[in-house]
């Protein structure tokens, strides 16, 4: 049987699909800044991103993560790292870290913020290949 020329393409993106995966190499692109007020609203305000092009890079590897604050540090921090379910765990960082969106082409991490009678500030980092 001979298909159409469409179907064959479609047949072979679909077979060139893999799942995104953390591994790899990233590149600051914003951070954006999430209020959580003590009233119990899991959100009252959310600020525009901020671009930080550049400014932030990381390297993921299976078992590690290499990262580099261009504009605070002058070598790069390396640390283990396991994720479990949407948690990224990193020994000692004492802030909950999670993948909030992963794409092929995209990474958004969210840390949650120290909490006070003021309330938390927590950021998202969103990153690019």
């Amino acid at each position: 049987m001979r298909y159409p020329p469409f179907f064959v393409l479609v047949g072979l993106l679909a077979s060139c699909t893999t799942e995104p995966t953390l591994e790899g190499k990233w590149v600051s692109q914003s951070t954006n800044d999430q209020y959580h007020w003590p009233t119990g609203a899991s959100v009252d305000s959310e600020l525009k991103p901020i671009p930080i092009v550049g400014r932030i890079r990381m390297e993921i590897t299976p078992d590690s993560i290499i990262y580099l604050d261009t504009k605070t540090a002058t070598r790069p921090f390396r640390s283990q790292y396991t994720l479990q379910d949407s948690m990224l765990v990193i020994p000692g960082n004492p802030h909950k870290t999670r993948v909030r969106l992963l794409t092929a082409d995209t990474l958004t991490l969210e840390v949650e913020g120290d909490t006070s009678k003021y309330g938390r500030v927590d950021v998202s980092y969103t990153f690019t290949h």
